[in-house]
């Protein structure tokens, strides 16, 4: 994918970071851990410096949907955005289509508009032996909607629709 400014630009030496759950459902720290175990072949996370065309890669396993301390989530993959030091965007990547999106508490409270803008279709590779899949998604700062302090999604297009809502 690429991290894109909202006009489109390229933003060059961002850094992109990726986290998730593994096959267990376990994240890769203390807190994160299923009482079943984990996965001690998957790293459980990424980081990618972005190119002078903005763009990014990796490479990991399609996530899952899990239950964590009671809280059931969709498959999805944490997304964060620093540049300069500083953090200027954390997401959430969902699976386009995946029946799990409508069980989640947290998807369900997002405007559809919104929710548009973490929906990442999945493609297989092809002549892959393996079944592998690929995605490709661009961020664009200021549309993408974020993770907020609290845990919610907004921010991005889903505040241009409550501003737009405020003024009509």
């Amino acid at each position: 994918g690429r991290k894109l400014t909202i006009t489109g630009q390229p933003v060059r030496k961002a850094f992109v970071e990726i986290w998730q759950v593994e096959s267990t459902g376990s994240y890769v720290h203390t807190g994160g851990r299923q009482p079943t175990g984990n996965d001690r072949n998957f790293q459980g996370y990424g980081r990618f410096l972005t190119d002078s065309k903005g763009q990014y890669y990796f490479r990991t396993i399609k996530p899952i949907s899990y239950t964590l301390i009671g809280i059931f989530r969709t498959a999805h993959i944490h997304v964060a955005i620093s540049k300069n030091g500083k953090r200027v965007l954390t997401t959430q990547l969902l699976v386009k289509g995946h029946p799990d999106n409508a069980r989640d508490g947290l998807v369900k409270r997002i405007d559809p508009k919104a929710l548009d803008t973490v929906l990442v279709d999945y493609t297989p590779v092809g002549g892959s032996k393996f079944g592998e899949l690929t995605a490709n998604v661009d961020i664009v700062l200021g549309k993408t909607i974020e993770e907020l302090e609290d845990g919610k999604l907004g921010g991005g297009v889903a505040i241009s629709e409550v501003q737009r809502r405020n003024k009509g």
